[in-house]
């Protein structure tokens, strides 16, 4: 029987031990949306997977589906970050947000882009300033993509931003208030 090979880019949104060398890796792709798979033998020194498979990679992944997970075949090096204490914190916050409100086997184009360019803007930042803005726009744009937030005309300017470039939202012309204040209200909505 033959298996259908997924080439697909992949943002590494969190992992898991299982067994003595194997680890379930939740991925978020654009086709296949957020998938749980397993790369077997992960945990090994010898191990090729072991340096694509890392929270907030982004890699070029081979999936094939298996029963209960996806196996991971291959994966080739995305690109890479180097994440300063306080951008990885902040990266693992946005990681786990969309673990908590995205479904298995959920496609979500915008999701995947947004959690894409967020670990690219925040890979080499340092100035807290800027990494409490890309978290900002991040979430907002996250929560907006899963229809948690709507299109309002005091957002309206935030929500296809792109995270590259900004590092302060006054300069934006729109309160930091009035967005943490959406998010919060947002997040109420979601329950979690």
């Amino acid at each position: 029987m033959a298996y259908h090979i997924y080439d697909t880019e992949a943002v590494v949104l969190g992992a898991y031990e299982s067994g003595e060398s194997n680890r379930i890796i939740d991925v978020l792709t654009e086709e296949l949306g957020r998938v749980r798979a397993i790369a077997r033998g992960v945990r090994k020194e010898e191990s090729k997977l072991r340096f694509h498979t890392q929270p907030g990679m982004v890699s070029r992944l081979a999936l094939v589906r298996g029963k209960e997970y996806w196996r991971i075949t291959g994966a080739e090096r995305g690109t890479t970050f180097s994440f300063s204490p306080d951008s990885q914190v902040c990266a693992y916050r946005i990681l786990s947000l969309i673990r908590k409100l995205v479904g298995v086997d959920n496609p979500t184009e915008a999701l995947f882009g947004i959690c894409k360019e967020s670990m690219c803007a925040l890979g080499g930042t340092e100035d807290t300033s800027r990494i409490d803005t890309i978290e900002i726009l991040a979430v907002l744009q996250i929560l907006h993509s899963l229809g948690y937030i709507g299109d309002s005309s005091a957002l309206r300017g935030l929500l296809s931003l792109s995270l590259m470039g900004q590092s302060e939202l006054p300069k934006l012309g729109i309160k930091r208030s009035t967005v943490i204040s959406a998010i919060n209200e947002a997040l109420k909505e979601t329950g979690i």
